[in-house]
């Protein structure tokens, strides 16, 4: 749901830099373009600089970046290859980076240990892993969606460790399927890349 508000915000808002820099937390990114690349930088808390993310590509006029921030941590939503929208999340008291992403369902920050859904497109699966840490093996379900399809507002984690997925399967049709996540595995599996 975030990322779609983010991506409207986008959409409607004027610039504010050159490059288009959008979203609550706007003044957390900042975008430099030279020498052939373009690198995208995020603030800590201390108001230090920290590399988000080196595009290997000048940005245009139409590409753009959003930031949003819940507690101590930054989602950014950037163009990533000059034709797909990445995210990457930021914790500014830790200094870490996320994985980046390219389908984010939705994230659960229970008991302290965050953890992603997203969606592989290619693969037909969602995976769900630790945000902030390394993941030895992801945690997979299968799902089919229809193609180019966007989930709907109701999808997210609920409490209990419910995954809600509401989505157009490969049909056509509205569905809505619930995964039960067990956090606690998930942060296993991830850590000791077993089970």
């Amino acid at each position: 749901m975030r990322k779609i508000l983010l991506l409207c915000i986008m959409l409607i808002m004027k610039p504010v830099f050159a490059i288009d820099i959008y979203g609550p937390a706007w003044k957390l990114l900042s975008v430099k373009s030279e020498n052939g690349h373009t690198d995208l930088y995020v603030k800590n808390y201390q108001n230090k600089n920290i590399l988000l993310y080196r595009a290997n590509f000048i940005y245009k006029d139409a590409d753009g970046a959003s930031a949003d921030q819940e507690d101590d941590t930054l989602f950014v939503i950037f163009n990533c290859d000059n034709k797909n929208i990445c995210e990457r999340f930021f914790d500014r008291r830790a200094n870490t980076l996320s994985n980046i992403y390219t389908d984010v369902i939705g994230t659960n920050g229970k008991n302290n240990k965050q953890i992603v859904a997203n969606y592989d497109r290619k693969n037909n699966e969602i995976i769900v892993e630790t945000l902030f840490t390394s993941c030895k093996k992801s945690t997979l379900y299968p799902l089919k969606i229809y193609p180019d399809s966007v989930f709907g507002d109701k999808t997210d984690f609920y409490p209990h460790g419910k995954l809600r997925i509401d989505y157009a399967a490969p049909t056509g049709n509205y569905a809505t399927k619930i995964f039960h996540v067990n956090y606690v595995k998930v942060v296993e599996r991830c850590r000791t890349g077993k089970g």
